[in-house]
């Protein structure tokens, strides 16, 4: 089992808080930066599940701009 693949499996649970939260949204932003979409997908899932209250957060908009900004994808697509 890889580190993305335990990194993945550790935060899906907690994705949608960490958008929100002061500095897990930094965890989420770097995720989204540095691992390939197989392993980030966990994150737009979250954003897409609770996108009203990750919206409307000062630290949630960052992760969704985050989102828009990464490689086009179905994913990307739903959120837009």
């Amino acid at each position: 089992e890889t580190a993305a693949e335990i990194l993945t499996r550790s935060l899906t649970p907690a994705a949608a808080r960490l958008c929100i939260d002061s500095h897990g949204n930094h965890v989420i932003q770097r995720i989204l930066l540095k691992l390939p979409y197989k392993y980030s997908q966990f994150v737009f899932e979250a954003v897409a599940n609770s996108v009203g209250d990750v919206a409307r957060h000062r630290h949630g908009c960052c992760v969704i701009q985050r989102c828009l900004d990464s490689p086009p994808s179905t994913a990307r697509t739903n959120l837009v």
